[in-house]
């Protein structure tokens, strides 16, 4: 009957742990994990010859995508 009425109980993220640090408080494991997601996409996890062809990368990219012309004039 719960389920019908729209009654349902609020979910919770499980505690999350890092090193010795345990958080139950949903603002701080968002804290957590954004810090973590931080460590693992930083750049600093790149080796030095990808870092240095990204500059390349870029002006490559955004000549690419200049040269594209939408087929729907709308969407310029």
């Amino acid at each position: 009957m719960k389920n019908f009425s729209g009654d349902h109980p609020r979910q919770y993220i499980p505690s999350l742990q890092q090193g010795t640090i345990t958080d139950c408080n949903n603002h701080r494991k968002q804290i957590l994990l954004a810090n973590h997601f931080q460590s693992v996409y930083s750049t600093s996890n790149y080796e030095t010859a990808f870092c240095r062809s990204i500059p390349g990368l870029e002006v490559e990219t955004h000549k690419a995508a200049s040269e594209i012309t939408p087929k729907d004039p709308q969407l310029k």
